[in-house]
Order: structure tokens, then C-alpha cells, then sequence
């Protein structure tokens, strides 16, 4: 029976049933997104047992020093401007209700910061302006939970000694711009700590409603990551079931894309400029006259680990935005003040560069190194953050303090692992209280050009 032979109420009957189906279909897929998705998740977080517990509420209270010192001895002449280009530094962009999603780089950035932009979008109705104490304040929590995921991946290959995991925990929480970017809302911390979750999460039962969430939320922190998620499961499949699951780990992606994507259609059609506003805020800061060298110096072998400049070590981004700056900006910090630091550095590098040759075969080292070449690869090749070393190195420092620990839980010899271990002790010891230093007293004269 042809379907204009149903009388008008049998074909809303077959609407509503049809609408029905469709309801009942996407609360099934929220409950599955919540139950087999989030809450697993949720579940990696937690801190199990008392040494976990130990490790979250230190590094909660200790992080939140080192914030306290940011927002309050923060010098009042940089003001808001030593934050983030992509956040703090268009600060007013993101004003609810009005989200200003787009940005290439960062494209769900400002969605996932909604509820802090509520809070300071409601204050502001009375005067009040909190920005920098409501969005930083996320910051510490985020670098507490990370302490807590990176405890758990070391532990996971060093089970005979979870004193070594603490180390290891101290010691990446005493590197330079770890402390530095503690206080700071940037999307960097936010990098970080999906990061660890997903390093965390190869090593558990997998579902595809977690791979949704985990692209989603790495992807939409920062869009390169995209090309990381590919390395999860390469290294076990074949091509073409990488492929297959990287689009199915996409949907959700997808679906909150939708408000960014109208925006940039919408914004481009009143300016008249599609291009101009899809790809402009990726390039602004890409420098290629800056030397390879350079930058391979200042990414690894400088800021991340040791503070060089004593006097100064908030920097103002206004310097890198100007490309004829960047060598006078770095100029004066060639030189360690301490002949020991340079000794640290060639150290935790020898022994996180023995760590992943002795493992090389594990898949959490061959996940890292994929994630590592892809920096590399916008780093080099593209020439994309090379003058940003002062905040790149959360794409990667992660992996020194794991790299350690493989390293440790390969040693059967006790005299040499205690040996090993005793020197990582004084790194990390000269490392803590000379960079403390340096942050804290830097305040008293920072950096304007």
C-alpha cells in the first residue's frame, strides 16, 4: 500500500513512533557515553589506596603555592598580558554568554571553560572582576591530577618500589617551567593531562564511547593532538583498523563542533574573509628566521628544566609576538649561573635516553615517541613554536620522569639502582629548591622589553 494511501492520523502515528525511536536511541547513547565512557575515566582518576591519596593532596597543596605566589606577587604593570596568547591575553573574548569557540589551534577551548566564564560573566554584573583568580585557580588542580596519572604509570612498571615513583613525582614537579606554568591559564596544562590519561588508558580496557571522549577533549584542547591519537593502537592493528577507529573516536568531536564551525561561517560572512579567519591564528606565531639550532637548545636543553635567567622568568608575550625580539628576548640566557645545572641536565637526559632504549619494545615507549615526533615534526618541519619553548615542553617533559623509571625497573643489580637512584635524589633535590628560588624571587624584577 502506497504511503499516501494512510489516512492523516496513521502517518503522524508513524512520525511519532518514528520520533519516539529517535529519543529513546540518543538516550541510550548518552547513558552509554556516561556509564561505559565518563565513568571509567573518572574511575583512572581516582586515587586508590593511601599512597595515591598521598601523592594528590601533596601535589594539590603544593601547586597551590605555587599559584598563591602568581595571582598575588604578580607584578600589577603585566597585568593580564603574561598569560596565554589564546586565553588570558584575549581575555574579553570570553565573556558568556557570548563563546568565542574558533580558533584553529584551540577550536572546544573555550567550551570547556564555560562554567568559569558563567561564574565571571555573573560577578560582573555587580562590579566585581575575579578573572584571573577564577580561570588560574583550575591550573593547580589540573597539575595535582597529573602528578596523580603520572604516580600511576610508574608504578605500573616499577611495582617492587613505589618510593622510586615518588621520586620521579618530585623530580618532574621541581622542572622550571613546570613550577612556571602552575599558576598560569594556559592550554598547555590542560595538554598535560590528557596526555597522561591517555598513557594511563592504553594500559586498561578500551571502548570506543572512551575514545570519543578522549579525542574530543585532547583534540579540542589543542587540534595537532588529532595526529597523536592515530598512534594508539597503529602500533597493535593494521592501517586501515587505525583509520576506521580514528573516525568512529570522532563523533563526539564532531558534535560539539557544530557552535564553533557556524561561528566561523557566520563571522566570515560578515568580514568576507573565510580564509583569513580559519587560518590566521595558527600562523601568527610561526617563525622559521629563527634558527633550528636555537630552538632545539631553548626546547630541550634550556627553560624546561632549569630557569637560566635569575632575575627574570615571566616573560612577557608581547616579546614573542614580535619576531624582531625573540633573539633579544633570549639573548641573556646562554649561560647557567651554577656550574652543576648543565651536569643535572646531561644526567636526567642520559638516563631517560638508556630508559627508552632498554624498553624500546614496550608500547607505552613507542606511544611517547610517537607523540614526541609529532611535536617534532611542527616544530622543525613546520617551524610552528619555535620561539615557545617556555611552554611547548608539556607536549613532552612527561616523558623524562617515565623514561626514569623504565630505566629503574630494568636493574637487577641493587648497588647500581640505589647508586642511580641516590644521584636522581640530589637532581632533584638541586633542581627543587634552585628553581623555587628563582621563581619566587624573580617577581621582584621581571623581564620588560
Amino acid at each position: 500500500m502506497p504511503f499516501y494511501a494512510f489516512s492523516v492520523n496513521d502517518r503522524l502515528m508513524r512520525k511519532s513512533i518514528i520520533m519516539r525511536c529517535h529519543i529513546k536511541t540518543i538516550k541510550k547513547n548518552v547513558r552509554n557515553l556516561y556509564l561505559r565512557g565518563l565513568m571509567p575515566l573518572l574511575y583512572l582518576l581516582s586515587p586508590c589506596g593511601r599512597a595515591e591519596k598521598i601523592i594528590l593532596y601533596i601535589s594539590l597543596a603544593y601547586y597551590l603555592s605555587i599559584w598563591a605566589v602568581f595571582v598575588f606577587l604578580l607584578d600589577n604593570r603585566l597585568g593580564l598580558n603574561i598569560m596565554g596568547y589564546d586565553t588570558m591575553y584575549n581575555f574579553d573574548v570570553y565573556t558568556f554568554p557570548y563563546i568565542h569557540c574558533w580558533h584553529l589551534r584551540h577550536p572546544l577551548f573555550a567550551l570547556f571553560n564555560i562554567i568559569q566564564d558563567t561564574i565571571c560573566w555573573v560577578i560582573g554584573l555587580w562590579g566585581l572582576n575575579y578573572k584571573l583568580f577564577i580561570h588560574t585557580i583550575i591550573t593547580p588542580i589540573l597539575f595535582a591530577f597529573s602528578n596523580l596519572l603520572l604516580y600511576k604509570i610508574i608504578v605500573l612498571y616499577n611495582k617492587d618500589s613505589k618510593y622510586i615513583a615518588y621520586l620521579l613525582v618530585c623530580l618532574f614537579s621541581s622542572f622550571a617551567h613546570v613550577i612556571l606554568l602552575a599558576g598560569q591559564y594556559e592550554t598547555f596544562p590542560f595538554s598535560l593531562f590528557f596526555l597522561l590519561l591517555i598513557l594511563l588508558y592504553i594500559h586498561k580496557p578500551q571502548n570506543i564511547w572512551q575514545d570519543n571522549i578522549l579525542f574530543a577533549t585532547l583534540t579540542g584542547v589543542t587540534s595537532t593532538h588529532c595526529l597523536k591519537f592515530i598512534f594508539l593502537w597503529i602500533w597493535d592493528n593494521s592501517i586501515m583498523y587505525t583509520i576506521r577507529r580514528c573516525f568512529k573516536s570522532a563523533y563526539l568531536f564532531c558534535l560539539l563542533m557544530i557552535l564553533p564551525t557556524l561561528q566561523l561561517i557566520l563571522s566570515s560572512l560578515k568580514h568576507g574573509d573565510f580564509w583569513g579567519h580559519f587560518i590566521t591564528n595558527a600562523t601568527g606565531f610561526t617563525y622559521l628566521e629563527y634558527s633550528t639550532y636555537n630552538s632545539l637548545k631553548d626546547n630541550f636543553f634550556s627553560e624546561p628544566l632549569f630557569f637560566h635567567n635569575v632575575n627574570a622568568v615571566i616573560y612577557d608575550p608581547r616579546v614573542y609576538m614580535n619576531s624582531d625580539n625573540i633573539m633579544h628576548a633570549t639573548s641573556n640566557m646562554d649561560a647557567y649561573p651554577h656550574a652543576i645545572i648543565p651536569v643535572c641536565i646531561i644526567f636526567i637526559y642520559f638516563f631517560s635516553i638508556l630508559g627508552v632504549l632498554l624498553n624500546i619494545k614496550t608500547k607505552i615507549v613507542k606511544v611517547m615517541l610517537s607523540f614526541f615526533t609529532v611535536d617534532l615534526f611542527f616544530l622543525l618541519v613546520l617551524g610552528y613554536g619555535k620561539n615557545e619553548a617556555h611552554l611547548f615542553c608539556l607536549h613532552w617533559i612527561y616523558i623524562l620522569p617515565i623514561s626514569i623509571g623504565l630505566f629503574l625497573g630494568k636493574f637487577r643489580y641493587a648497588k647500581i639502582k640505589y647508586l642511580c637512584t641516590s644521584l636522581i635524589v640530589m637532581i632533584t633535590f638541586v633542581a627543587l629548591c634552585y628553581n623555587t628560588v628563582v621563581y619566587v624571587t624573580s617577581f621582584t624584577n621581571p623581564l620588560h622589553i
